[in-house]
């Protein structure tokens, strides 16, 4: 009984003395738990958004740019602008570009930049518009100022599309004006090459003096070739190129993919065995598959 009544007087002075203190101090420390813990649950600043922050001021500051080939943002100052359009890109990239067209002759280059643009009268709809402004010449030229081989390439190749006369020696590449006028034979300014001004040098001077006896000859064995594919061979009648047969069956197949009978020329089946062949077709080539 006495444990028991010790019991219920201690529950009793849980209201007063020593354990009060014991409880506000609990509280108080829950408390500042409680406080801790909201300010870290609290929302943070996004580090993705702050790498955005960071790189939109530079662009808007014009402090950086946009190459369109790379497709990457860059420092300002590694940058080449174009001359008629002041479109920028990296050096590198727009001197690739431009070396991979010369390389392929082509010496009139135009702008690719591409720009959206609303489209009139219909909302939130946007077009790319390519710039096709023409790279100019001065601009190649700054870029391969350092690049001998390229722009001399550039030059000869720009020369020859500017000059209808200019022929290129196949010897050594030496560009120059020709006489077509006058006589079609050129000799080279720099390695003394005797050529032809229409047909290079497939045209020998020594067998045939004039062009027309050259063209005579190619038009003999062009003639000859003719006749041999003629007799050696059979149109597809689905794409039209000649086929030579050089062995195996009757059963065709041209690379263009139509299968055709060799010996009535006509389209069939790609199977096996064709119907076109079968006993019972009177209409095709019957038991005739793999007769020669």
């Amino acid at each position: 009984m006495n444990s028991i009544k010790r019991e219920v007087e201690d529950s009793h002075d849980i209201e007063s003395g020593p354990n009060v203190e014991k409880i506000d101090s609990t509280a108080s420390s829950r408390l500042n738990y409680n406080e801790v813990v909201t300010s870290v649950v609290e929302p943070m600043p996004s580090l993705y958004d702050n790498e955005i922050n960071l790189i939109l001021p530079d662009v808007e500051q014009g402090q950086s740019y946009y190459c369109q080939i790379c497709m990457d943002n860059n420092p300002m100052g590694s940058e080449y602008k174009l001359s008629e359009c002041q479109h920028a890109f990296c050096r590198d990239c727009i001197s690739n570009f431009l070396k991979s067209k010369i390389v392929e002759g082509q010496v009139y280059p135009k702008c690719f930049y591409i720009t959206r643009t609303p489209i009139p009268n219909k909302e939130n709809e946007y077009e790319d518009i390519s710039c096709s402004r023409p790279i100019e010449s001065r601009d190649i030229e700054m870029l391969f100022q350092h690049d001998d081989e390229t722009l001399e390439k550039y030059r000869r190749y720009l020369y020859a599309k500017e000059n209808k006369t200019a022929r290129e020696c196949p010897n050594c590449n030496y560009t120059q004006l020709g006489t077509p006028n006058v006589t079609p034979m050129m000799t080279c300014e720099k390695c003394g090459l005797k050529y032809c001004f229409f047909h290079a040098n497939a045209h020998d001077f020594n067998k045939f003096p004039t062009c027309e006896e050259y063209e005579a000859s190619i038009a003999k064995d062009n003639k000859s070739t003719t006749e041999f594919i003629k007799s050696n061979s059979k149109p597809c009648p689905g794409c039209g190129v000649h086929v030579m047969k050089t062995g195996g069956c009757n059963h065709m197949k041209c690379q263009c993919g139509v299968a055709f009978c060799w010996l009535c020329g006509k389209q069939i089946d790609d199977a096996t065995f064709p119907a076109h062949f079968q006993w019972w077709n009177p209409a095709g080539c019957a038991n005739l598959q793999v007769i020669r």
